[in-house]
């Protein structure tokens, strides 16, 4: 492959608590000094996850990211990775922080991640990978005229070619998250679905058909709609028991390994809807598991309980696996309840502890990957707690896999 060389760019990274540690400058400013000096003479690693009946391997990165809304993690295949992060270690100077850069990574679960393309940097602005495929896209400067034009690449890592620039004004385009279980790297689009929101399986065979754009809603006077499912070509639309008020096309999962999709609404809020109430009243948060094939919907629930927050803005994230149902919460006010967890008939049991972000599951349905914060000081500027991006495994290990990688 032979992509041209891009002149890199200053990267800007935005931090969540910055306001605090600003204000800890002028209030305890020799405290402030020892901590810095302390977290940059310590070295920056990430807290060990133990093995245990549930976590059969680990592998740490060692990659540090910062900015984590931003952040997209692909499963190439299942044993290889692609994804962003900082081009070295959490910075704990403010001249560190404005060297850093965020560079594309290709991380083979047991080797070190390896910078990716010609340009890493320019790669890491847009990309993604399924299949066996990467794609990415750069920006070009012609080096006798200095005039820039946005390529993009597609294929086989090492065997790329330039392929068109995605389109933004796609009639019809469907709704897929982007680090869910994708067949491609391209924006799919159905123009006889124009108008509508709908997700759609890897296969494109089915779709999931949320009703109305929330503008045309609001016209029709529709704000609430069954999800209808129904084939490619327009034939067997079944409504569901499902209304697009208790599930979203944003927390809707295909995976490839079990050919279910996997619908529930992973924003919780206390306004104007208080989704925590409707949680511990009804002891339940409802998942429903809906086999394409013959629309038969499964109810699962969520009890209600430490993992549910408190009248707080929560975020929770749903990883269906092979060894079953497990999510992630990320709580404001119980932070000390954050973690990843699994969900076995009907009961909950935190297997990590710490902030859990993205978590993305493998194509075989045995892995997970997710950025791991131990604590919400992951999060500060300066602070020596660091995040790291890693995978677990939570089947039964290959005899031949490599049990975990620092």
């Amino acid at each position: 492959m032979t992509c041209p060389k891009l002149f890199p760019r200053a990267g800007r990274i935005v931090f969540l608590a910055a306001c605090c540690f600003i204000g800890m400058l002028w209030i305890w400013p020799s405290i402030f000094s020892i901590h810095r000096g302390a977290a940059a003479a310590s070295p920056q690693t990430a807290a060990e996850i133990p093995l245990n009946e549930t976590v059969r391997a680990v592998w740490n990165s060692g990659l540090y990211k910062e900015s984590v809304g931003s952040t997209k993690i692909y499963w190439l295949d299942n044993d290889t990775i692609v994804v962003s992060a900082n081009n070295g270690p959490k910075p704990v100077t403010s001249q560190q922080r404005q060297a850093a850069e965020i560079w594309l990574y290709l991380w083979r679960l047991g080797q070190k991640p390896q910078p990716y393309g010609a340009d890493p940097h320019g790669a890491a602005l847009g990309y993604c990978a399924a299949r066996g495929e990467i794609s990415y896209i750069i920006d070009a400067v012609d080096p006798r005229t200095g005039a820039k034009s946005r390529t993009r690449w597609l294929g086989p890592p090492g065997h790329e070619h330039q392929v068109p620039p995605w389109t933004t004004s796609a009639v019809g385009e469907a709704r897929n998250p982007p680090s869910i279980d994708r067949a491609d790297c391209e924006i799919y689009a159905d123009p006889a679905m124009a108008g509508k929101v709908y997700v759609t399986d890897s296969e494109r065979r089915f779709y999931l058909d949320f009703g109305d754009e929330p503008l045309l809603a609001a016209v029709n006077v529709k704000p609430t709609q069954s999800i209808v499912m129904m084939r490619a070509d327009g034939s067997g639309r079944t409504p569901l028991p499902i209304t697009n008020a208790t599930a979203s096309p944003g927390s809707t999962h295909f995976h490839t390994f079990d050919g279910v999709f996997y619908l529930w609404n992973g924003s919780l809020a206390a306004s104007p809807v208080n989704d925590f109430a409707i949680w511990r009243d009804t002891k339940c948060w409802p998942i429903w598991r809906i086999d394409p094939q013959t629309a038969k919907s499964e109810r699962v629930c969520i009890p209600f309980g430490p993992w549910s927050g408190i009248n707080s803005a929560a975020s929770l994230a749903l990883a269906p696996t092979k060894a079953g149902l497990f999510f992630s919460s990320r709580s404001i006010n119980a932070k000390d309840e954050s973690g990843f967890y699994r969900l076995e008939n009907g009961t909950v049991s935190r297997i990590l502890r710490g902030h859990i972000v993205h978590p993305v599951v493998s194509p075989s349905g045995c892995r997970v990957a997710f950025i791991h914060m131990p604590t919400i000081d992951s999060y500060g500027a300066y602070s020596p707690v660091s995040s790291s991006i890693v995978a677990i495994d939570v089947c039964s290990p290959d005899p031949g896999a490599p049990r975990s990688s620092n």
